[in-house]
């Protein structure tokens, strides 16, 4: 495992991005902070909620709302 820490967007908190979420902290070789961002701020945060329950591994899970300008 490498001693580097990275920070890791997910933009989309739906189904796939709850499961990119957990899988990187379960699977990947390296420790990570996690930004889960939705359209939706109770999606994310629930989606970090969930990441944060059923993972064991270290590292920071935040939840933010995405907003678009047109």
């Amino acid at each position: 495992m490498t001693s580097e820490k990275y920070k890791i967007v997910i933009a989309g908190a739906g189904g796939i991005g709850r499961a990119a979420g957990l899988l990187l902290r379960e699977i990947a070789d390296f420790e990570c902070d996690i930004f889960l961002g939705d359209k939706f701020e109770n999606v994310a945060r629930e989606a970090a909620e969930w990441i944060l329950e059923n993972s064991g591994r270290k590292g920071q899970v935040d939840s933010f709302e995405m907003t678009g300008k047109k």
